[in-house]
C-alpha cells in the first residue's frame, strides 16, 4: 500500500513537463483524458476506501493526505457531471479534521 500512497501523492503534486497534455488537464475543468486516467488508475482504490479497507491510512500524515486525495479530488473527475461526484466529500472531511486533531497536518513539508 505504500507504493499507492506514493502513486497518489506524486500524481497529484509532482509537476510533470509543462508541454505534458497530463499537466495542462489538471487545470482544465473539462479533460476527458485526465477524467478518464483518473478512473482507470485510482478508481479500485476509491472503491476500497469507501468500503473502509483503507482507514489505516488516516494514522500517518503523508497516507492521509493521499486518503483525502482519494476521496475528495478524485470523485470529482471520475464522476463528473453527476451527484456521485460529491457522494465521497464527507470521507475526506471526516479525515480531515482527524488529520487535523492528531496534528498529522504539521509533520508534512510545505508544498
Amino acid at each position: 500500500m505504500l507504493e499507492m500512497i506514493k502513486q497518489i501523492l506524486d500524481f497529484w503534486f509532482i509537476e510533470e513537463d509543462a508541454s505534458s497534455p497530463m499537466t495542462r488537464a489538471l487545470w482544465d475543468e473539462a479533460c476527458t483524458e485526465y477524467d478518464s486516467f483518473i478512473k482507470h488508475k485510482f478508481e479500485g482504490l476509491h472503491y476500497l476506501a469507501v468500503q473502509g479497507k483503507l482507514n489505516s491510512w488516516l494514522r500517518q500524515p503523508k497516507s492521509c493526505l493521499a486518503f483525502i486525495i482519494l476521496m475528495h479530488q478524485f470523485p470529482k473527475r471520475m464522476h463528473r457531471g453527476s451527484p456521485t461526484a460529491y457522494q465521497f466529500d464527507s470521507f475526506a472531511i471526516k479525515a480531515t479534521d482527524r488529520g487535523r486533531d492528531r496534528k498529522l497536518d504539521k509533520e508534512l513539508a510545505i508544498i
